[in-house]
């Protein structure tokens, strides 16, 4: 369950400019 808020995060901050 807290791996799809961990896998936001990290994709998030992939695309964070």
């Amino acid at each position: 369950m807290l791996k799809s808020l961990q896998m936001r995060v990290y994709i998030s901050s992939r695309f964070e400019r």
